[in-house]
């Protein structure tokens, strides 16, 4: 996985996730910080995410935001490079 394909797999999970809210809890992916949206968006994104890791590349990681990862959920730019070393590693 590369970072293009990273962004492009969280983009898709937001959209995805997107398609399940009322337009008022909608997640902006234009002015996205995603410390921003509330948890249960959050937990259903990684899981999202998670899911789709696992399809398209048949491996299984566990997305944990801690002191060390909190800043991934910065932007989908930090996002994007935390999720190439998880599925790099």
């Amino acid at each position: 996985m590369n970072r293009k394909e990273a962004k492009k797999l969280i983009e898709e999970a937001i959209e995805e996730n997107n398609f399940l809210l009322p337009i008022e809890k909608k997640i902006n992916l234009h002015n996205l910080k995603l410390g921003d949206i509330d948890s249960l968006q959050l937990v259903n994104l990684i899981i999202l995410i998670e899911e789709k890791i696992s399809d398209l590349y048949k491996k299984e990681v566990v997305l944990s935001f801690h002191d060390e990862n909190d800043k991934a959920l910065n932007s989908i730019d930090n996002l994007s490079d935390y999720l190439v070393t998880q599925v790099s590693s």
